[in-house]
């Protein structure tokens, strides 16, 4: 999403901030956060017909006693006016996860998905790093890259697909203990599901070589560079059989793995959609 400049800053009289924000949320953004949630949740809080957030968040997000809950609704909005305007900004980021877990459990008058798109609009408004994915807040700068993995997700043929890819996200995205060797894997897994349903090969090796009897012709350059990441991962060494110790192994790797095998599989959908 392009940024939106106002008179002065197209003109040079106020200055363009384009700094990126990681691990870090100014006031801006916590305040567009605020007047969204506070839209969708906090007034009906204030008019007394709120939902059970306030329960679900003392209860679940900060772990406190139920019974505990403030009586005015001054303070009870004062507990949600904390996390969103001063709290960590990783503590916000698992607040705004929270609430989609919400929605899908207890909440019927908005969907997740407008919650998710209104979210990324006030992400990418603000230049943040992040974006919201199924739920789970994860670090990309790129939209392109946003979509791309979107994409996978939503226009994958197959359900096993949407499971791994969702796994990798959730092992990517986990902020307290992210688990990039098993998101690494959950990410050719999805490829794997893909080449093995097409062609009924039982490994994606074979299924790579096998997918030009099934129409879908790939140049060998690209063939060769998805085995190679397919031994990287599966090979003697690799993170299935758990030997990958080497502390190189990290985010980028993880990060790669997800954007490449998201677009490999987006790839493999239009080649199949075409293949005669």
């Amino acid at each position: 999403m392009e940024q939106k400049l106002s008179f002065s800053q197209r003109n040079g009289y106020t200055e363009v901030n384009n700094t990126i924000q990681i691990e870090s949320i100014d006031s801006c953004l916590r305040n567009d956060i605020w007047n969204y949630l506070y839209n969708l949740w906090f007034k009906r809080l204030c008019n007394g017909k709120a939902p059970t957030i306030l329960a679900d968040t003392y209860t679940t997000f900060l772990h406190k006693r139920i019974d505990k809950i403030p009586y005015r609704r001054e303070e009870q909005l004062k507990v949600c006016e904390i996390i969103i305007l001063q709290s960590p900004w990783y503590i916000l980021y698992n607040f705004l996860e929270f609430c989609h877990d919400f929605l899908i459990e207890k909440s019927f008058y908005v969907s997740v998905d407008s919650f998710s798109h209104e979210i990324n609009l006030i992400l990418a408004r603000n230049n943040a790093g992040y974006r919201m994915i199924e739920g789970k807040i994860i670090p990309i700068t790129n939209e392109n890259e946003i979509k791309t993995i979107q994409q996978a997700i939503d226009e994958s043929p197959y359900k096993e697909i949407n499971v791994h890819l969702i796994s990798a996200l959730k092992f990517f995205s986990d902020k307290t203990a992210p688990d990039y060797r098993n998101s690494i894997k959950e990410s050719i897994c999805a490829v794997e599901v893909f080449c093995r349903k097409v062609t009924g090969e039982s490994t994606l090796d074979r299924a790579l070589k096998k997918l030009q009897t099934k129409g879908l012709v790939i140049p060998n350059m690209l063939k060769e560079s998805m085995e190679k990441l397919y031994y990287f991962t599966n090979g003697k060494e690799g993170i299935r059989h758990a030997l990958m110790d080497d502390p190189k192994v990290g985010h980028a790797e993880a990060y790669f793995m997800l954007i490449a095998c998201s677009s490999f599989i987006n790839y493999l959908k239009t080649k199949q959609s075409t293949a005669k």
